[in-house]
């Protein structure tokens, strides 16, 4: 019986707003307010007749110490948040951005609590041990008072804060604009926050150029109409809250879901080096990576956790053994073994000195003599380090069809028709007479 005359109720104020749409005056889409307007609350008569909304924050609303509504911010534009907010175990931190739309089922509207409420987002801290995180939102609310106080406060369009507890507690859904440029996103953001101070009220249709008033979907819908994006394409009739999350304009990034634990049901699907695609409740959506530093030397994105190298490692070594060198990043702690970069420093007749650039290891060895091609009948004998042992006729150490090879300098000669050339020993068993 209690639905049969809630759904009454329903009909009945969309009849009655649908009449009167029909003689109000109304402003299109892409109409911005050319009215000058000098008073930013709605007259007591006003706040009177709209007084039974004002339920949205209800005894439950505003829990364990957190205050979601009417927040102010500091003299840096931070806001005052004057408890703790633990999204440890939320995504909200990591794919939420700037523009997002934020759709609550459990809005707390009394009979119209089946039309959702809408607030947008303004801004996504990241959490950092010396920066507290935090979601900060604006949307348009009735009065109330405060739950924990009991002062009455005056909200209309605010700031607010989106908390892991609140989602969970509204049933919320967040949408994503899914061709709005950072362009419109911002121009959206910098529109609605103009109107701050503006009361809330219901009318009967929707409006652009509305002198004072704004409700929750409304400020929404006008903040991205003015950005060429219609998120709800009729001119007459209000924006119910439910048609801006049924949208073919939006995506859904993140979903509540009652029915199971993983409230943030998102899956990545594919990743690359500059964009990431997710899916969400049947919807799908690309986008470019949202990169902060991670690590020092590395970055990732925000939402999807991809990570890439943003800067050349700065290495300190230490040496472990001739060969190898431990390199450690002094910025990031990255570290990995690398083959020792020689440079020679001293010779003498018959020995050589290195030393690694990097890690400064020392190696004193004898030379080690390769022929230097210089013509057809002999090469020079150097050593890596620039010492020289004068020059040998080549000596074929190996032969094929045709042809015998110095394996000493790499000089190959192309044997005439009928020509033999004996093969005096292989390289090995040479250089092990000479040692």
């Amino acid at each position: 019986m209690k639905k049969l005359v809630i759904l009454f109720v329903a009909l009945l104020l969309v009849s009655v707003i649908s009449m009167s749409s029909l003689i109000s005056v109304y402003a299109y889409c892409d109409e911005e307010n050319t009215t000058t307007d000098e008073t930013n609350v709605a007259t007591e008569e006003e706040n009177s007749a709209y007084s039974s909304r004002s339920s949205i924050i209800e005894g439950g609303g505003e829990i364990n110490g957190e205050l979601w509504y009417g927040i102010e911010l500091d003299t840096e534009g931070k806001p005052i948040i004057t408890y703790d907010i633990d999204y440890s175990d939320s995504h909200l931190l990591e794919y939420l951005k700037p523009g997002d739309i934020v759709y609550e089922r459990n809005a707390g509207l009394d009979v119209v609590d089946f039309l959702g409420h809408i607030a947008m987002v303004v801004e996504v801290v990241p959490e950092t041990p010396t920066q507290r995180g935090y979601v900060l939102m604006i949307e348009s609310l009735p009065n109330t008072d405060n739950p924990y106080t009991g002062e009455p406060r005056e909200l209309g369009v605010c700031y607010s804060i989106m908390t892991p507890t609140r989602f969970d507690v509204k049933h919320v859904s967040i949408m994503r604009v899914k061709n709005a440029t950072d362009t419109q996103i911002e121009g959206a953001i910098n529109w609605a926050v103009s109107r701050l101070g503006k009361a809330w009220r219901v009318p009967a249709n929707k409006f652009i150029n509305n002198e004072k008033n704004w409700y929750c979907s409304e400020l929404v819908w006008a903040a991205y109409c003015l950005q060429d994006i219609d998120l709800v394409e009729n001119n007459i009739l209000p924006v119910p809250p439910k048609d801006i999350y049924e949208s073919n304009e939006v995506a859904t990034i993140l979903d509540y879901r009652a029915d199971t634990e993983d409230y943030y049901d998102t899956d990545f699907i594919n990743k690359t080096d500059t964009h990431h695609t997710y899916s969400c409740d049947g919807d799908t959506y690309t986008e470019e990576h949202d990169y902060e530093v991670y690590n020092y030397c590395y970055e990732k994105c925000r939402a999807c956790g991809y990570e890439r190298q943003a800067k050349e490692h700065d290495y300190s070594y230490t040496t472990v053994s001739s060969s190898v060198h431990e390199a450690t990043c002094t910025d990031c702690g990255y570290t990995e073994e690398k083959p020792h970069t020689f440079r020679y420093t001293s010779r003498n007749a018959t020995q050589h000195t290195k030393v690694c650039i990097d890690c400064d290891e020392s190696i004193t060895e004898n030379h080690n003599y390769e022929g230097k091609i210089i013509d057809a009948t002999e090469h020079s004998l150097e050593c890596d380090c620039g010492a020289t042992n004068g020059t040998q006729g080549h000596i074929w150490t190996s032969s094929g069809i045709g042809k015998v090879k110095c394996d000493f300098c790499g000089f190959i000669k192309i044997l005439a028709p009928g020509e033999f050339i004996p093969i005096i020993k292989n390289k090995e068993d040479l250089e092990e007479e000479t040692e």
